[in-house]
């Protein structure tokens, strides 16, 4: 969660804790499943989920 705040502010900005944490959930779930459209339902851009990804890849993910 620490990790998508500091690395994207502008995602993270005016977002519960709960929220940020259910979008690293479902960049987990996106990079297991190569799934990259799973993200939009939270208005996420794809410029957007493809940092988020690589952020769920380095420090978020199982």
């Amino acid at each position: 969660m620490e990790a998508v705040r500091r690395q994207l502010p502008e995602l993270a900005m005016d977002r519960r804790d709960e929220e940020i944490a259910d979008l690293g959930s479902e960049a987990c779930a996106s990079l297991r499943t190569d799934d990259q459209d799973n993200l939009s339902a939270y208005g996420v851009t794809a410029a957007q989920a493809r940092q988020l990804r690589g952020v769920a890849r380095a420090d978020l993910c199982p």
